[in-house]
């Protein structure tokens, strides 16, 4: 082999390497990147464009990520309030419960006997 041909072959193969060196780095740097990101919780990744979600892992199987409306709370009635049940597929939510206290504005029907 010449040393022209030698020479040419360098010529090529150091930018090319150079290039696999940055396109290493570069793809090290943004996992690194992403990482930190999901540690810290950033929710901006949910709806960046620079990513696609297939799979929420930590999340019940079937579970996926939808835009939430804003709803109006509803205030309860004196005589109500909410307390955590189990559903029966695992999953914790809040029930409406009548306690056994009436409203303050009830009068009783019954007044007592006068002697």
């Amino acid at each position: 082999m010449s040393a022209a041909a030698s020479l040419a072959g360098w010529i090529v193969a150091i930018p090319l390497i150079g290039v696999l060196m940055w396109f290493s780095w570069w793809i090290w740097n943004a996992n690194n990147k992403l990482d930190a990101r999901i540690l810290a919780g950033d929710l901006d990744l949910l709806t960046s464009p620079s990513f696609s979600i297939s799979e929420v892992i930590r999340a019940p199987m079937g579970s996926r990520v939808d835009a939430a409306q804003t709803m109006a709370v509803q205030q309860l009635p004196p005589n109500m309030m909410m307390v955590p049940v189990q559903l029966p597929d695992g999953r914790m939510g809040m029930m409406p419960v009548r306690t056994a206290v009436a409203p303050v504005n009830v009068q009783t029907i019954h007044r007592p006997p006068m002697h």
